[in-house]
């Protein structure tokens, strides 16, 4: 897997990583969404500050790393394999006004 450079400018800067081969459906992991309440609470708890650089792996449709580029105007990188949730996050990210 080549990742894409993370932005070295603070700012609503998301990059999400995926594999070139990637899978469509890992059906022994399925995809549980975090709620939104729980992940302000968690970025929230973590202490998030716009000069913090953030990883998700695993990061699904991306929904932690998005809140936490929305709310703290932090750089943040999700990591995931699964074609279809890469795409769902990338079109969430591109919804939310998040720059990729």
């Amino acid at each position: 897997m080549e990742p894409l450079p993370v932005a070295p400018v603070p700012g609503s800067v998301m990059t999400i990583f995926g594999d070139a081969e990637g899978t469509n459906s890992p059906q022994e992991i399925p995809d549980v969404p975090t709620p939104v309440d729980v992940v302000n609470q968690m970025l929230d708890s973590a202490g998030v500050k716009m000069s913090d650089l953030l990883y998700e792996l695993g990061s699904g449709a991306g929904r932690i790393v998005i809140r936490g580029a929305e709310l703290y105007v932090i750089r943040a990188a999700g990591v995931e394999i699964d074609r279809k949730l890469l795409a769902k996050a990338r079109q969430t990210a591109e919804t939310a006004g998040v720059t990729i």
